[in-house]
């Protein structure tokens, strides 16, 4: 990833724990008072980062053995 993506990601992350930091959970309360499709839009939104970003994933260790 480059620099810029990852200043970018850090940056909504604060914010929102900024946001989120008098509940339990930041997550909690964010967008609760949507109406439904934009909150499906975010659900979605949420989804489609962690596929985007996540890890290919790597071999198991004890298969090279």
């Amino acid at each position: 990833m480059t620099p810029l993506i990852i200043i970018l990601l850090i940056s909504i992350f604060m914010v929102v724990e900024w946001i989120g930091r008098e509940q339990q959970y930041a997550l909690a309360f964010l967008g609760i008072k949507w109406k439904r499709p934009l909150r499906w839009a975010l659900y979605y939104a949420i989804i489609g980062a962690i596929f985007w970003f996540g890890d290919k994933g790597q071999s198991f260790i004890y298969f090279q053995f």
